[in-house]
């Protein structure tokens, strides 16, 4: 490469990272954003270490919440960050394409107000879980407005699991008799212990969980499990329309990931740590204790984490043995749109994920900030300025 050539890749990259500046001030109308930083895993407070511990012995290992291979955990990390729901909608209630659009964007909400209390913890790998509805299994087609050519449906029923005596008295409401049939060919949860099981020929025809809007359920009650979340379908429209408080659907989804209700008293068999919850807010997990995931629920699902992480086999973390330093979008190589999506992460620009933040903490330091976008830069430069062969002089022709 002469000096001419390398003059102008020069004038070119600094052109470029000064568009950069340009298009993404550092000014006062822009939040920084927080950097990611590693959580030690010893951090936890003695008080959460005690009650985490005496949940585990005699709530989780009786009940055996964890015991399949999956749970919400295993589902995001067979799943390479994703989560694939479908829509059981088991109303006559119309639904529109608007609200259908609206539907991952609510359902990703909820699961990141879990995911992101463990975003630099003990090795999990991801920043965001992206969430897909891949279909929708009806009793009828036509509650489906306008109807989209790539909108997959499913309308095989079977008899309703759920009927009025379950959930108690609920005056002239009644649930329907039959409910849309899952397509258990492309469920993960139906298949997650055969390993030659192909989800229907394609990993992205699965689907992980199901949504589950039932007409003449109970407004204020759900159910939830690795198979998904059940609730009514009021209740669905009120959180596609963020008319309805989404603390049953984080709850429900808390039982996902291997959380139990707290049923009984101080203690019990079917109770709470002894010695209450510690942080004074009580559990999402305990129906009426709070609204919103909070200390101790983020403690836990640490401790949870952790303790599946520590099984043999269960999970495939080879991030770091196959990771490209700087290729935070994970696309196998470092270009300026590596940069470029650091620059919008660390400037709050909304909706700025990084598939891999690991791969940008370049200054090796277990958190990302200004200085690992510097190292960035200095990397894509000199893939363009320093020679392939080093003997050779910069400015020999040929």
């Amino acid at each position: 490469m002469n000096e001419s050539a390398m003059t102008i890749i020069k004038r070119i990259l600094c052109t470029v990272f000064t568009a950069m500046s340009i298009c993404l001030p550092l000014d006062k109308h822009i939040r920084i954003r927080n950097t990611v930083n590693a959580v030690d895993s010893s951090e936890a407070p003695s008080d959460y270490q005690t009650a985490c511990d005496w949940i585990w012995s005699n709530r989780i290992e009786p009940e055996k919440t964890v015991t399949d291979r999956s749970t919400v955990f295993d589902q995001i990390i067979a799943g390479n960050g994703t989560l694939h729901y479908i829509l059981l909608w088991q109303s006559d209630a119309p639904i529109t394409l608007r609200q259908r659009q609206k539907l991952p964007e609510m359902l990703e909400n909820a699961v990141n107000q879990w995911t992101d209390n463990l975003i630099g913890y003990d090795d999990w790998p991801y920043e965001h879980i992206t969430v897909k509805v891949v279909g929708f299994a009806v009793l009828d087609e036509s509650c489906l407005l306008d109807l989209q050519p790539d909108e997959i449906v499913y309308t095989d029923t079977t008899h309703s699991w759920l009927r009025d005596g379950i959930v108690g008295s609920m005056g002239d409401k009644t649930i329907p008799v039959l409910q849309p049939a899952e397509p258990t060919d492309y469920s993960r949860y139906v298949h997650w212990n055969d390993s030659d099981w192909s989800y229907g020929g394609s990993y992205d025809n699965r689907y992980d969980m199901y949504l589950h809007g039932i007409k003449g359920m109970t407004d204020a009650g759900g159910y939830g499990y690795h198979y998904g979340q059940i609730l009514s379908d009021k209740s669905v429209f009120g959180l596609i329309d963020g008319t309805t408080s989404q603390h049953i659907l984080l709850h429900e989804i808390g039982h996902g990931f291997g959380f139990p209700d707290y049923y009984g008293g101080e203690g019990e068999s079917d109770g709470y740590p002894l010695g209450g919850f510690p942080g004074g807010e009580g559990s999402v997990m305990k129906a009426g204790s709070c609204t919103y995931i909070n200390d101790f629920d983020k403690y836990f699902l640490r401790y949870l984490w952790s303790k599946l992480k520590s099984e043999c086999g269960r999970f495939k973390l080879d991030r770091d043995a196959n990771r490209i330093s700087g290729d935070v979008n994970l696309d196998g190589i470092v270009n300026i749109a590596d940069v470029i999506l650091l620059q919008k992460w660390l400037l709050a620009v909304p909706d700025t994920y990084l598939a891999d933040w690991k791969a940008a903490d370049l200054y090796d330091d277990n958190k990302l900030d200004v200085f690992d976008l510097c190292l960035m830069k200095r990397m894509l430069l000199n893939q363009y300025l320093i020679p392939q062969n080093s003997n050779q002089p910069m400015n020999e022709k040929h």
